[in-house]
């Protein structure tokens, strides 16, 4: 997987730059009552009965890309 990842880096002329991050307070609302539902119990039963997710920031040509 890497050196495909690589691979394409290369094709497309992109490369990876490490800076250290700024401070960034964030501004929209947050809403302090969001129940914990899973409770860190991460087994379930049968398929797609929890389903969680982590967002990865990245900057491309200087617009910021959420995965």
């Amino acid at each position: 997987m890497l050196r495909i990842t690589q691979r394409l880096m290369q094709v497309l002329g992109l490369k990876s730059l490490v800076r250290p991050k700024k401070y960034r307070s964030y501004r929209g609302s947050i809403d302090a009552n969001v129940p914990n539902v899973l409770q860190r119990q991460f087994h379930a039963h049968k398929p797609n009965q929890k389903w969680v997710t982590d967002v990865i920031e990245s900057n491309v040509h200087g617009n910021k890309l959420y995965l």
